[in-house]
């Protein structure tokens, strides 16, 4: 997860851009880690946010799911 997490950051850094299909798609993969702890969904969801990019409905679900 630190790997993942690095290269969040750098993508950040650069100012990758973000599309919604792609964030999504990360937030799902982030969402659904079961070992890590839950910081790298919470980190793309700040992305995204401070983006104004808008998940999919199933990323959101997914996302509000593991903060539960």
């Amino acid at each position: 997860m630190q790997i993942s997490q690095d290269t969040l950051v750098r993508m950040n850094e650069r100012n990758f851009f973000m599309n919604s299909k792609m964030g999504s798609e990360l937030l799902l993969m982030a969402a659904g880690e079961k070992t890590g702890g839950y910081t790298n969904a919470n980190y793309i969801w700040d992305l995204m946010r401070a983006r104004n990019v808008y998940p999919s409905l199933a990323a959101v679900e997914a996302y509000y799911q593991g903060l539960k």
